[in-house]
């Protein structure tokens, strides 16, 4: 079971017209272990600055293309995740995107002791983000 809402999350826009976000947790901070955790609480602002106010969204969106290109990705690549439209799609193209070495950590990090920011930690047991049929979604 994961703690995936175990958090506060925390929006507001300044006056230049961008997003700030804060949020506190019940645990400790897990994106700074793996790339996959980051891309999912970046997906929580998202989410989070939309559900906040329908204004939000232009900007929210506008946040999510440039924290994934901080990250490294493509255009094209972030098109795809922007686009992913429930959370299972959003878990499974994130997984496909980032490096082994990041799906690799996600699945070795103590949920017990750090932050899940996905829904469930389906991304954990042995065989999940194998189908052949995502990726040629992608």
């Amino acid at each position: 079971m994961s703690d995936y809402a175990n958090f506060t999350m925390y929006v507001c826009m300044d006056s230049d017209s961008g997003l700030l976000f804060r949020h506190v947790l019940n645990k400790e901070e897990s994106c700074h272990l793996s790339d996959y955790q980051d891309m999912g609480l970046i997906y929580m602002r998202l989410s989070g600055a939309i559900r906040t106010s329908p204004d939000f969204a232009k900007p929210a969106m506008e946040y999510f293309q440039n924290a994934m290109r901080r990250k490294g990705f493509q255009e094209d690549e972030i098109r795809v995740l922007l686009h992913a439209e429930s959370w299972e799609e959003r878990m499974l193209f994130s997984w496909y995107a980032v490096r082994e070495q990041a799906r690799a950590s996600s699945t070795v990090i103590d949920y017990n002791r750090y932050q899940n920011y996905w829904p469930n930690l389906d991304f954990c047991n042995e065989g999940w983000g194998k189908d052949p049929y995502v990726l040629m979604a992608l």
